[in-house]
């Protein structure tokens, strides 16, 4: 599911039941997820994450994403979400080269001493949108440019940066996952992932879907029509050569399955979007 804002920020704060779980999703902006309480689990971009309280969270522009259930306890968030505009000067400052690294998805855990100060910004944003003032705008840029401050230098000192440290099942299953990602414009079926991870396809898909919150199938055809909607979007090519460069034998077959997904045809949305 694509997610979209026309709004430079947007804040939310929630307190969730421990199997509350969102649905798979993307967005063309940028979000910070801040555990305030409780454990949560975070597959992002093919990568398993656990996520403990005081734990912040950077997730990319257009990363497909899926939260689900962490432990049996209940859990509080906040999310920010907020757009290039927003963290201008950093691009300004660093170049767009290594912008976008310091921008890769990435957790760490915000020491307690620390955490007032994070939360004061992220609640200030919270104020501002709740408020109207001349002054919001900037007051806004100046809490997220100083919570992405607070990450960064989080993230390049290595004892605040979260590993995944994944054991057991879940270190195959983020191994499943990896080729996944790797091989998703090929024909690649569950059976020979399975087959990759040494598990029986029947158990293989059953922890696949325990694990990440996908199933194997829904998780494929997602990174094949995210793809798909970035041909349709930056290049020329027909609706065909974009059905067989995304992983589709069937011209007829995607279109079906893009319609079932996006709630138009390939054309409409190329058209559509042309527009926006």
């Amino acid at each position: 599911m694509y997610i979209s804002s026309a709004d430079p920020v947007v804040y939310s704060r929630r307190k969730q039941e421990a199997s509350y779980g969102s649905e798979e999703h993307y967005h063309s902006v940028y979000e910070f997820y801040y555990l305030l309480s409780g454990s949560r689990r975070i597959f992002a971009d093919g990568n398993l994450y656990n996520l403990n309280k005081g734990d912040l969270m950077l997730i990319p522009k257009n990363a497909m994403h899926h939260v689900t259930q962490g432990s049996d306890k209940d859990f509080e968030r906040i999310c920010i979400r907020f757009t290039d505009e927003c963290i201008a000067p950093f691009v300004e400052t660093f170049g767009e080269e290594k912008f976008n690294q310091m921008m890769e998805t990435g957790v760490v855990n915000v020491p307690l001493n620390r955490r007032k100060d994070v939360e004061v910004c992220m609640n200030g944003i919270g104020d501002c949108l709740n408020t109207n003032d001349e002054f919001n705008s900037i007051q806004i840029r100046n809490f997220v440019g100083l919570i992405l401050v607070s990450y960064l230098r989080l993230k390049r000192a290595a004892t605040f940066a979260v590993p995944q440290d994944l054991k057991g099942v879940d270190k195959v299953i983020q191994k499943a996952a990896s080729y996944i990602v790797e091989h998703y414009k090929e024909n690649v079926t569950l059976k020979d992932v399975a087959s990759y991870v040494n598990m029986s396809d029947t158990y293989f898909s059953k922890k696949f879907k325990e694990t990440t919150g996908f199933g194997f199938k829904e998780y494929l055809l997602a990174l094949r029509i995210k793809h798909a909607c970035d041909m349709l979007l930056n290049t020329g090519f027909s609706i065909t050569e974009i059905a067989y460069s995304s992983g589709f034998n069937d011209s007829n077959y995607f279109g079906d399955v893009f319609k079932r997904i996006k709630g138009v045809s390939p054309l409409q949305y190329r058209k559509r979007q042309e527009y926006v």
